[in-house]
């Protein structure tokens, strides 16, 4: 029986509902008491001894420290009454596994698209020393502008040698999590290594490209096939795929970490390299299907396997196997007897004797001697029954200027910016915690305000003195099609005071741009379930959505350089810019040229003009204009990680702002004639 949480605060926020429950730990929606502010909290089902609570603090601050657009934050850590919790960023997207269920196949376009995000984020935390122990589609999430983020990055090893070590009663030692299907040899023989996250990597590969896993079976199977047989060649079950391919998928796979890649980056641009060499593979949109549904109820930040062993055989929970060479491990197959007697009494582990009969398989094949009856554990923790813990003591109110800085750098979204005039800027943009904050600045920088919680990017402008207007999609009436999912339209504007959200209708998958083109009139415009872009106009209220047509990959840019003229700019399935405008009736779309990874931002400080920025592959913002004549592409530097947002004030005014690789923002301007270099905002 668990200890319920719901309606408790911890920290400054307070339990809203349980979102999901996992071998250890129990996730829940929090909402900030002062901020109104939403984040999942991870809660450890159990009390810890000093050391325990020292050395799970040690691996938290570890974690905390992987600061990288490709990994969930975590944004607090909390002890209160001995009970450690967990604060992380809450994304109600869901996760590759939600999107592309077991048995979906994946273009080669999607898979290259995704696994070069996942292994940027590895590459990072193996730059410093961390190993994930858990690669599998159930920890891999979808946030903003469709980019791709780890879950559980080194939390599963935190909590797993508190439990080893609480439980046994025996020194805190290291080990890693895994779950079966996706868990290399090394890894099973308890001594994972930066190749093992690779293995598991090319297990979740090979899965896109055929539907299926290489290894099917019972627990005890899977690790023999892992440990011994060799994985069936994937052309063997895909017929069509390229040589180039198979071979750099299989390779992956070697049982021997010394035959796979040096590292998951030069994993990943080898499979991307082979499928350039079989060019078809790679034409169309790189995603074949749009961003899952916001799940309110379910745990996107930390989703948790189950315990369950499905008729399919493919293991998607998790298991732990204790590291051989660290302390306390070299003793696990004698365990004290006190010890013995704290596992027998202990009701969240699974039996012995049930461990002792699932490996009896592997004994004839020699490998109880490589595991060790007491080397391979089930999911473990079911606490026992226990007093309900006393309320935490009421704490002083915190910083929430301190808060702001924290959250606001925390993710990797997008800001937003709309300027009144001269010297006017009003500044937008989410936090980790799906917080949305302003920030005005009339010649100097104001404070942040938070204006409450927004689970997608917003779009701005202003439409009149003293008239500011914001849209975004809503998390609520979201419709589902197959595969793709979409969002309806929400609309709050301020006019001396801040107006409550309204809900419009829609069917949006991505942000919203919008400009005014005329007096009185906003025009608004979205990709739609169709990947095509469309339009609507709003003059105090919403009219029918037209559709523009074209295939893009991201939200569309748009502005007005002339009453009645709007101008739109989207990124095309060939990763290219293209145009498209209404000047009394729309043009054809228009190829731009470049190639960019980012959506694309444009303004304009006047009539015939027009400036677009975008993020390009080597991370640097890039900059064409057209003042008559469309000129050439030209950088503008800086090391980016978000789409940009742009807005002019004035004839030769240009202000640009986006988020830097470590996640803050920066901010650079054009003034007479000049770039200024970037500034921390």
């Amino acid at each position: 029986m668990m200890v319920e949480y719901t309606g408790e605060k911890l920290g400054n926020y307070r339990l809203v509902r349980l979102l999901g429950q996992g071998a250890f730990a129990d996730v829940y929606l929090g909402e900030h008491i002062y901020l109104q502010t939403t984040a999942a909290i991870k809660v450890l089902r159990m009390q810890l001894t000093d050391e325990a609570l020292e050395k799970f603090l040690v691996e938290a601050r570890t974690v905390a420290r992987l600061s990288h657009p490709n990994i969930v934050s975590v944004l607090e850590f909390g002890i209160e009454q001995a009970i450690p919790f967990l604060v992380m960023s809450y994304a109600p997207y869901g996760s590759l596994r939600q999107r592309h269920p077991r048995g979906s196949l994946l273009p080669a376009a999607a898979i290259v698209f995704y696994l070069e995000q996942v292994a940027a984020a590895l590459q990072y935390a193996h730059d410093r020393r961390v190993i994930h122990c858990d690669i599998k589609p159930e920890n891999m999430l979808l946030g903003q502008n469709e980019a791709l983020m780890l879950s559980d990055f080194g939390i599963a090893v935190s909590l797993q040698n508190i439990q080893s070590a609480v439980t046994q009663g025996l020194p805190i030692a290291s080990s890693v999590a895994g779950t079966m299907t996706y868990m290399a040899p090394e890894q099973l023989q308890g001594k994972p290594s930066f190749a093992s996250d690779q293995y598991a990597l090319g297990v979740v590969v090979y899965e896109w490209f055929c539907g299926a896993p290489p290894f099917h079976g019972s627990t005890v199977e899977v690790a023999t096939q892992h440990l011994q047989a060799p994985a069936q060649p994937l052309r063997e079950r895909v017929s069509s795929l390229a040589p180039a391919i198979e071979q750099v998928v299989m390779r992956t796979l070697a049982k021997d970490p010394e035959e796979r890649f040096a590292s998951t980056r030069e994993f990943a641009g080898a499979l991307k390299a082979a499928c350039l060499s079989a060019p078809t593979l790679l034409h169309g949109p790189k995603i074949i299907s749009l961003p899952s549904s916001p799940r309110a109820p379910g745990n996107t930040s930390l989703l948790l396997g189950s315990a369950n062993f499905p008729a399919d055989g493919h293991i998607s929970h998790t298991v732990a196997v204790p590291l051989s060479g660290m302390p306390g491990a070299a003793g696990a197959s004698a365990l004290p007897d006190q010890s013995m007697r704290q596992l027998q009494d202990a009701r969240h582990m699974v039996s012995r004797r049930k461990v002792i009969a699932g490996l009896a398989g592997l004994a004839a094949a020699g490998l109880v001697t490589v595991l060790g009856t007491e080397r391979l554990w089930y999911p473990l923790f079911r606490p026992r029954v226990t007093a309900r813990p006393q309320k935490p003591k009421q704490e002083a109110i915190p910083n929430i200027s301190a808060t702001a800085e924290t959250v606001i750098n925390a993710a990797a979204t997008r800001p937003a910016v709309a300027s009144s005039g001269v010297n006017s800027l009003d500044f937008f943009v989410r936090g980790g915690d799906n917080t949305l904050w302003h920030r005005r600045y009339d010649g100097n920088w104001h404070g942040w305000e938070p204006l409450g919680s927004l689970a997608y990017d917003p779009a701005v402008t202003y439409w009149g003195s003293g008239r500011l207007d914001v849209f975004a999609r809503d998390t609520t009436g979201n419709t589902t099609d197959g595969f793709t999912a979409a969002a309806a339209l929400q609309h709050r504007w301020f006019d001396g005071s801040w107006h409550d959200w309204e809900k419009f209708g829609g069917a949006l998958t991505s942000d919203p741009a919008v400009t005014s083109s005329s007096p009185g009139q906003l025009d608004i415009l979205a990709r739609g379930v169709d990947n095509g872009i469309w339009y609507n106009r709003y003059d105090g209220s919403l009219h029918d959505w037209g559709g523009l047509g074209g295939v893009s990959l991201s939200a569309p840019a748009v502005t007005s350089f002339s009453p009645g003229r709007v101008d739109v700019f989207v990124r095309g399935s060939d990763n290219a810019l293209w145009y498209r405008w209404f000047a009394g009736q729309w043009s054809d779309w228009t190829p731009l040229g470049g190639s960019f990874v980012s959506d694309p931002a444009v303004t304009s400080w006047g009539s015939g003009r027009l400036d677009i920025f975008v993020i390009g592959s080597d991370n640097t913002l890039q900059h064409k204009w057209y003042d008559g004549n469309w000129n050439d592409w030209v950088s503008l530097g800086g090391a980016l990680i978000s789409s940009p947002a742009a807005v002019s004030w004035g004839s030769n005014r240009l202000d640009v702002f986006a988020r830097s690789t470590d996640n803050t923002l920066v901010h650079i301007w054009f003034f007479d004639g000049a770039w200024s270099a970037w500034e921390v905002l």
